[in-house]
């Protein structure tokens, strides 16, 4: 798939180097990387037209999904899996309600009462 090929033609860039170089690229080969992700992005776009689904929506919850399964307080700076962080203690579900509420609408249906980040959760490009 075209996709699969533009993500491996992105991870070329980043191969040998460490963090801290992959942070510090030069000009020619931000550029060089800037049109990898754009290509990656008009791949996905069109895949989701496709099959009539919706980017964002599909983001959001995976970001309500991925705040409940990894609360911060147990996850941050750990490698473990979801099932690892529920062993001891609370489980993630419980963690995470004790993050402010806020109303995350999704098809405008309310999906969750789960803040996602203090940032706005990401948007339509027409909105």
């Amino acid at each position: 798939m075209a996709l699969a090929v533009e993500c491996a033609e992105l991870m070329e860039h980043f191969q040998w180097l460490t963090e801290s170089q992959s942070r510090r690229l030069g000009r020619r080969q931000l550029r060089e990387v800037e049109m990898e992700l754009a290509d990656i992005q008009i791949y996905l776009i069109r895949l989701s037209q496709v099959l009539e689904l919706d980017l964002v929506v599909a983001g959001n919850r995976k970001l309500l999904e991925n705040a409940r399964k990894y609360p911060v307080d147990k996850a941050r700076g750990s490698a473990k899996k979801y099932t690892e962080l529920r062993k001891k203690g609370r489980t993630a579900d419980r963690a995470c309600a004790r993050i402010p509420p806020t109303v995350v609408t999704i098809n405008g249906d309310v999906a969750s009462r789960v803040k996602i980040s203090r940032d706005e959760p990401m948007r339509r490009l027409s909105d």
